[in-house]
């Protein structure tokens, strides 16, 4: 298994984006924590080209946030689309659209670029991990 550092990956996007590493961290940590917190409140969120978060009792009883990946999903009821999220982290941020627009599309275009043959795991502050084999991004929360 190969292990990516998040900062490595916001220093790869900063770099091929030729935005600041401070702005490229702040949009991706605002990002992940807006799917967090809007699927806390029990909203579906369908991010395209990666997949939908949504949340789900977990085997305790208590709700845990699951995530089906693009390849896998099926007709769900989504509530919010990634260019909801780009609104939301362009106010949040006080940044462009198109700023934030680029750094989400690099972002998840980064996830799909790792090689499909070993397995890769990148953690992510605060919102889990995201472990990616065979062309299947799975999603593992921090409970």
């Amino acid at each position: 298994m190969i292990e990516i550092r998040e900062r490595d990956l916001v220093r790869d996007i900063s770099n091929e984006e030729e935005i600041g590493i401070s702005k490229v961290r702040r949009i991706i940590a605002t990002f992940l924590a807006s799917i967090k917190n809007q699927v806390l409140l029990g909203k579906r969120v369908r991010i395209k080209g990666l997949g939908t978060f949504y949340l789900q009792q977990g085997f305790e009883g208590r709700p845990k946030i699951f995530f089906v990946d693009t390849s896998d999903e099926f007709d769900l009821d989504i509530e919010l689309l990634r260019s909801d999220l780009v609104n939301l982290v362009s106010l949040k941020e006080n940044l462009s659209k198109s700023i934030v627009d680029r750094v989400i599309k690099s972002f998840i275009y980064k996830l799909h670029k790792f090689d499909n043959s070993t397995e890769t795991k990148i953690s992510f502050k605060d919102f889990g991990f995201f472990i990616i084999k065979d062309r299947h991004i799975q999603y593992v929360p921090f409970d």
